[in-house]
């Protein structure tokens, strides 16, 4: 686990903030760990200066040096982002939004696109699956893409939030299936045996409330 001193900053909004490498603020995302690396996104809460991918080792040292920051040339950067790896460590997969509709932000704004970037560095940052800044009910389109997986297999799995959905892909970007879900707001699949869990809203006696599935 990585934890910030105060352990409220790693472990607040369901797992999703993690603190910057500056002890300045805490970042609303969460790391990956794959492959003997850990994965993260490093960002301003203000989302003024452009996301960086980063990996360490995950014993903290030996012969590999990591990935000090490879800039992600988006012309969108928002506070809120989920990361993802592909199972041969190759590509990183991204979502990101301004911020969240649950707390009542009035400016809340979502890409509906996943992000797709070489590890390596040897490309930038594309548009992988979904249309920049135009959501839509199809499978080609996304209602605020909340959070990406992958599986053994490389499929890329969506969360799609407003369209009560689970979306999976191909690692070429072809759809090949939709799970209903309300509301789903992460999805994780299992690294042995790609079962997939989601959580998400459901409405417990009358209230909303987030659950595991």
């Amino acid at each position: 686990a990585i934890h910030h001193p105060i352990v409220y900053q790693s472990v607040s909004w369901m797992g999703q903030s993690l603190p910057r490498l500056d002890k300045a603020t805490n970042l609303m995302q969460q790391p990956v760990v794959h492959g003997g690396k850990i994965f993260w996104l490093g960002k301003e809460r203000q989302a003024t200066l452009p996301p960086t991918l980063h990996w360490i080792p995950t014993d903290g040292g030996g012969d590999a040096k990591g990935l000090p920051g490879l800039k992600l040339d988006s012309n969108y950067f928002g506070t809120m982002s989920r990361l993802a790896i592909s199972p041969a460590g190759d590509y990183a997969y991204m979502t990101f939004s301004r911020t969240c509709v649950m707390w009542g932000h009035k400016d809340a704004k979502h890409e509906h696109v996943v992000y797709r970037a070489r590890v390596d560095g040897k490309t930038g940052i594309e548009a992988f699956l979904g249309t920049r800044k135009k959501p839509g009910s199809d499978n080609a389109h996304f209602s605020e893409a909340a959070a990406v997986a992958c599986d053994t297999k490389g499929r890329v799995y969506v969360c799609d939030k407003m369209n009560n959905r689970v979306q999976v892909f191909t690692a070429e970007g072809k759809h090949a299936k939709t799970v209903p879900v309300k509301r789903p707001l992460l999805a994780q699949v299992h690294p042995k045996d790609d079962s997939l869990y989601v959580l998400h809203f459901a409405s417990v006696r009358g209230k909303v409330t987030p659950r595991l599935t």
